[in-house]
C-alpha cells in the first residue's frame, strides 16, 4: 500500500485431510496450487456453481449475504484488491496516496476500463456512483461501516478522484477492497432505479445475463476484460463462456447434485459429507478457515430474559462447544471464544478461559438471578414467567442451533427456534425483538464485528458508551499496534458483559469436480475468483 497499511486478518487455506487430523488452522501453499491450474487451460465451456442460499440483491451497496458477494465477485471490480498476503494491490485505481492522518485520499484511476453497458469508467463515474451511495434515501447494506466514514468524493481530473473522510481511518482503503465496494455503472443504476439489484452492471470479468428467482443467476464472459488483478497471473478475458450460480438450500440435495455430475462446484459442502467426498477421486474438496466474525448467537440486552447479565453469562457457561464441534461439525472446525477469529493478530487470548463449559455454574447464575423450577417440569420460572427466548437462525448457515437448544434445556431454559432466510432473517435480527439471533460474518477487519451501535447489524441492541468509545478510538487509530490493542479491549468488554455466546470458528468446504481448475479464493478465503477457472 502507498502508504502501506498492515492488514490484520490472516486466512488459512488447508487441505481437508489436515483439518480432519488437526482442526487448528495452519499455513499452507497458495490456493492456486490446491485448485490446480492446468498448463494449457481450455477456453470456452460453462460452469455451474451451487450456492446454499438465494440472493436478495446484486447491488453492491445493498449486499449483505455471502452468496450475494460470491456472485458479485464476478460482476464488479473494486478500486483495490487484496492479495493472499492481505496487501493492497492496484485495481480500478492504479495508484494512491494519503495525507498523514488518513482523512484525504487521492486516487489515480485506470483510463482503459468500460462498464458492461459500454459507458466509460472514469472520475465522473466514480463520483456519481458514490454520490448515489451517500444519498440519504439510498438503502445501505453491508457497506455502511465504510460509507459512514466517507464525507465526500470529488473529481480532481478526468482519471483522478479525492475521497475525504469524516475521521481518520487506517482501514478505509482495505474496506474499499471488499466485495460490497464494487463500483457499478451509474448510468445503468439511474436507468433501472430500484431494479438495479436484479439488473446489475459492472466492469468485472462476467456480465449479468439473467436472474430466475428460486433457481439461478446466469453470467456470460466479458470479452473486453483486460484489468484483472495482476497477482492472479491471468491476462485478458475469462476462459469460461458462461457461469451459472444455482440455489440449492437443502444439504442432501447439494451433495446429490455434485455426485450426479450435473454441477461442477458446490459451496458449503455439508460437514457430514465433506470427509467422504474428499476420499472420492472424482472430486476435490477445498477447506477454508474464514477470516471474520465466528459463528455465534447475539444476546439481546433489551428483552427478557437476556437483558439480565447473569442470564447471559449462564447461557455462555451452558454451551458445550466441544460437543458441537464433534457432533454437529464432525470435528472439522474448532470452538470460538469471542467476536474475533483466533488467527487474527488482534484476537485476545484471555477469552479462551472466560466461559468454560460448566452447566452447574450456569444453573447457579440462573438461581442468583431469581429463576427456579417451581413447577417441577424442568423449566425455570420467575414472577409467573417461564424462562424462554427465541433463537433465530439463517437457514443453511447455523447448524448448531438444535444443540444449543438442548444445552439450554438442560439448565432449565426453554429456547424456541425460528428458521428464516435472507431478508426475513436480517429484518428479524435487526428488529431487536428476539433474545438470541444467530450470526457470523466473512470479512477482513475485526472492527466489522456486529456490536457497533453506529452500524446496521447491532443485533445485541447495544447502547454502551464505553464500548462505543472503544469502537470510535480503534477506528480512528493510525498506529496498527494501538488499533489492535483497542480491539482486544473491545473483545474483553463484549465478553465480560456476555453480549454474545460464541459457538465455532468459520470453516467452510467447497467441493468441485476433478476437471475444474483455476478457481482462486480471495483474501477472506471464501469468495471465488472465476476469472481463470476452466472446465477441462
Amino acid at each position: 500500500m502507498k502508504p502501506k497499511v498492515v492488514i490484520v486478518a490472516v486466512v488459512f487455506l488447508v487441505t481437508l485431510a489436515a483439518v480432519v487430523a488437526c482442526p487448528a488452522p495452519a499455513t499452507a501453499a497458495s490456493i492456486l496450487a490446491q485448485a490446480g491450474v492446468p498448463a494449457k487451460p481450455r477456453t470456452g465451456g460453462s460452469l455451474t456453481y451451487v450456492l446454499n442460499q438465494e440472493i436478495a440483491t446484486l447491488d453492491p451497496g445493498q449486499m449483505r449475504f455471502a452468496v450475494e458477494n460470491m456472485v458479485g465477485h464476478q460482476i464488479y471490480d473494486t478500486l483495490f484488491w487484496l492479495d493472499k498476503d492481505k496487501n493492497l494491490q492496484p485495481g480500478l485505481a492504479k495508484s494512491w496516496k494519503a495525507n498523514p492522518n488518513y482523512t484525504v485520499l487521492d486516487f489515480e484511476l485506470r483510463n482503459d476500463v468500460k462498464y458492461h453497458d459500454g459507458s466509460p469508467f472514469n472520475a465522473d463515474a466514480v463520483v456519481a456512483w458514490f454520490n448515489r451511495l451517500l444519498d440519504p434515501n439510498y438503502k445501505i447494506g453491508g457497506s455502511v461501516y465504510y460509507l459512514g466514514k466517507l464525507s465526500k468524493v470529488e473529481k480532481t481530473g478526468d482519471s483522478s478522484v479525492r475521497f475525504t473522510l469524516k475521521t481518520p481511518s487506517l482501514s478505509f482503503m482495505k474496506d474499499m477492497a471488499q466485495r460490497f465496494s464494487g463500483i457499478g455503472s451509474p448510468k445503468a443504476a439511474a436507468a433501472s432505479g430500484d431494479k438495479f439489484g436484479v439488473q446489475p452492471v459492472g466492469t468485472g470479468p462476467f456480465i449479468f445475463k439473467e436472474y430466475l428467482p428460486g433457481s439461478h443467476v446466469r453470467l456470460v464472459r466479458n470479452p473486453e476484460y483486460r484489468w484483472g488483478p495482476a497477482f492472479l497471473k491471468h491476462e485478458g478475458a475469462a476462459y469460461l463462456d458462461e457461469v451459472t450460480f444455482r440455489f440449492i438450500s437443502e444439504d442432501a440435495s447439494r451433495t446429490a447434485a455434485i455426485e450426479s455430475g450435473n454441477v461442477q462446484v458446490i459451496s458449503r459442502t455439508p460437514y457430514a459429507d465433506a470427509g467422504r467426498l474428499s476420499k472420492n477421486p472424482k472430486f476435490k474438496v477445498i477447506s477454508n478457515y474464514i477470516a471474520g466474525m465466528p459463528q455465534m448467537n447475539h444476546l439481546n440486552v433489551t428483552v427478557e430474559p437476556t437483558k439480565d447479565l447473569k442470564v447471559r453469562q449462564a447461557i455462555n457457561h451452558a454451551v458445550d462447544k466441544a460437543g458441537i464441534v464433534k457432533t454437529v461439525y464432525f470435528g472439522l472446525t474448532m470452538p470460538a471464544y469471542g467476536p474475533v477469529n483466533q488467527w487474527d493478530p488482534a484476537f485476545e487470548p484471555k477469552l479462551k478461559g472466560m466461559y468454560p463449559y460448566n452447566p452447574e455454574k450456569a444453573k447457579q447464575l440462573l438461581a442468583e438471578a431469581g429463576w427456579a423450577d417451581k413447577g417441577g417440569d424442568g423449566i425455570r420460572e420467575k414472577d409467573n414467567r417461564k424462562l424462554t427466548g427465541t433463537i433465530v437462525q439463517n437457514q443453511g448457515w447455523n447448524e448448531w442451533v438444535e444443540f444449543l437448544q438442548a444445552n439450554l434445556r438442560a439448565i432449565g431454559f426453554d429456547a424456541k427456534i425460528v428458521t428464516l432466510t435472507s431478508a426475513a432473517y436480517t429484518q428479524r435480527g435487526n428488529s431487536c425483538t428476539e433474545a438470541m439471533p444467530s450470526n457470523g460474518a466473512v470479512n477482513y477487519d475485526p472492527l466489522s464485528m456486529y456490536f457497533n451501535a453506529k452500524g446496521t447489524n447491532n443485533w445485541s441492541c447495544l447502547q454502551d458508551p464505553k464500548l462505543q468509545a472503544l469502537f470510535d478510538a480503534a477506528g480512528a487509530a493510525l498506529d496498527q499496534g494501538q488499533r489492535d490493542q483497542l480491539i482486544r479491549q473491545l473483545q474483553i468488554h463484549i465478553m465480560e458483559n456476555a453480549y454474545e455466546v460464541p459457538i465455532v470458528e468459520l470453516a467452510f468446504f467447497t467441493t468441485m469436480q476433478q476437471n475444474v481448475a483455476g478457481i482462486v479464493y480471495d483474501a477472506t478465503g471464501f469468495y471465488p475468483w472465476l476469472l481463470g477457472a476452466t472446465v477441462n
